[in-house]
């Protein structure tokens, strides 16, 4: 009993320290897009960024007449598709069930079908197009925090909220505040590291393909970058996540949305290459605080070699 009351004491020690500062929001009805986005970002609006309009990561429309979807960094089309070229190997693998709205996934290759998201997008949109609209993308936001009083830079972290909280923008504020949302941190692939890939690309966007994630759950993703102290350099002298420096930007950006929005008790991380063995590390650091964690493709450096051989 004393080892469950220590444990509940430690939990609740964490969640306090967590929110000690918790945002507040008094927001009339019929607010804009812009005010009430600031409203549930954090407590200072001014350190909130439209992930739309933000210099971070800059977006724009694909070419397209019709699409609504943002266009590559290194293109100015969402995806092959629309640039009307002929699909490469990996653009024409078939999209896992459940991952993309029901309307693209049944567009095939040769399908004439308009998908009824995109408009006039001719044949829908290659399975490995982001598919991150302007209007989703101008209800998220950019965090930025110093998390390393030794970096050189602040350090950012992209930012979803619910589809649930993006719906109530314009509806009452007892049903934009009714019940505290999950939370999942998402750690990127070496790719992204200092913008050699688009940040929205082949990363975030694949965990808001799912529609469960994009409709209940806070979605953070930092962005790895050598000068905001968010990454480290491992045994083998190569770039890993740093975990506390990770930690220490999650936790900051929960303090800011505070407790009537983040459910303190699911906090979960998952991670594509680079971002899983950075998440194997925020486990072995950080796990008793992460209700699960799903690291996909990477490994993890143990302690002093305890992996069992």
């Amino acid at each position: 009993s004393s080892l469950v009351l220590g444990h509940s004491v430690i939990i609740s020690t964490f969640v306090v320290a967590l929110f000690a500062k918790p945002a507040a929001s008094n927001s009339p009805r019929g607010r804009t897009l812009q005010m009430a986005r600031n409203d549930i970002c954090s407590e200072a609006a001014s350190t909130c960024n439209s992930a739309w309009n933000s210099s971070i990561v800059p977006c724009k429309l694909c070419r397209t007449p019709g699409c609504k979807y943002r266009a590559l960094i290194t293109s100015p089309y969402c995806c092959q598709q629309c640039e009307g070229v002929e699909r490469t190997q990996g653009g024409s693998v078939p999209a896992p069930a459940g991952t993309i709205r029901q309307q693209e996934a049944e567009c095939s290759n040769g399908c004439e079908r308009v998908a009824a998201e995109s408009g006039a997008c001719g044949a829908g949109h290659d399975p490995g197009c982001p598919r991150l609209a302007k209007d989703d993308l101008e209800a998220c936001w950019w965090e930025t925090f110093r998390c390393d009083a030794a970096s050189e830079e602040d350090a950012a972290c992209f930012v979803s909220p619910p589809l649930a909280a993006r719906k109530a923008l314009a509806a009452s504020e007892e049903a934009l505040h009714s019940a505290p949302a999950p939370a999942i941190l998402f750690l990127s692939g070496n790719g992204h590291i200092d913008d050699r890939q688009d940040f929205l690309w082949g990363g975030v966007d694949l965990l808001l393909l799912n529609d469960a994630f994009r409709e209940q759950y806070f979605v953070m993703a930092p962005k790895p970058t050598t000068k905001s102290g968010l990454l480290r350099y491992n045994d083998n002298w190569r770039h890993c996540w740093s975990e506390d420096a990770v930690w220490a930007l999650f936790t900051e950006v929960l303090r800011r949305l505070g407790p009537d929005k983040v459910d303190p008790g699911r906090l979960y991380v998952t991670g594509l290459s680079l971002g899983a063995s950075g998440t194997w590390h925020l486990m072995l650091r950080y796990g008793e605080h992460l209700a699960a964690a799903a690291p996909i493709s990477g490994a993890c450096e143990w302690p002093f070699g305890t992996w069992p051989r």
